[in-house]
């Protein structure tokens, strides 16, 4: 699993230019990187990276799917699976991708008909409008080959790997139970917590899923 930022890089941030620490800092990294893919609702082993991607997907009924891994690059198939295991290739023409965003939408969908019907209390009907087409409501009924990720990893999600490595490296060893301490006049108060919540709120939320 390669990390979002190399230990060379992490050094370099650090001011660090001895070797003695690099296998703890390289795990550390591992570490970070993966709650990072975490929290985003990225893929735990190549997250954020440029890969040609193979990815379930459960239709809702809606015309969206949101696509994992984005920006992307190019859509090489998407396939409808049916509960029987046969497959059936969705036309080319019948969608398109917003590469920014990673939302994989149906061309030209309209509210065409009903979902359901059922009586209401004044013995009248009532249906839920779904638009058609769109992608057929089921349980990991779509797969979607496509090619996402970055080509160079945004500073942003850099810059927020080193400081969550630096809380790892700068408390390992710690009491991490330990909130204040009083040395004589000296007091100081840790602010773990609120550094990793800000730091995800500052550089992560743009790239975060929703999903973590």
């Amino acid at each position: 699993m390669a990390t979002l930022v190399s230990t060379s890089e992490y050094k370099a941030w650090r001011g660090i230019t001895v070797s003695t620490y690099d296998t703890i800092i390289a795990t550390m990294l591992g570490w970070v990187s993966a709650d990072v893919r975490r929290y985003c609702g990225r893929d735990l082993t190549n997250g954020f990276e440029s890969a040609t991607r193979t990815e379930p997907y459960a239709g809702n009924g809606d015309i969206y799917i949101q696509l994992r891994e984005w920006p992307i690059t190019s859509i090489t198939s998407v396939t409808q699976v049916f509960a029987g295991g046969s497959t059936s290739t969705v036309d080319s023409s019948t969608y398109r991708v917003d590469p920014d965003s990673g939302i994989l939408a149906c061309v030209d969908a309209r509210r065409g008909r009903f979902a359901s019907w059922q009586v209401n209390a004044s013995n009248g009907y009532a249906g839920n409008w779904l638009p058609a087409p769109n992608f057929v409501e089921g349980f990991l009924n779509y797969s979607v080959v496509y090619v996402g990720g970055y080509s160079t990893i945004p500073g942003d999600l850099q810059m927020a790997t080193c400081l969550l490595t630096d809380l790892l490296y700068t408390r390992r060893g710690a009491d991490l139970s330990l909130k204040s301490e009083v040395v004589g006049q000296y007091q100081y108060t840790r602010a773990d917590q609120p550094m990793v919540a800000q730091i995800r709120k500052d550089l992560l939320a743009p790239f975060n899923n929703g999903t973590p």
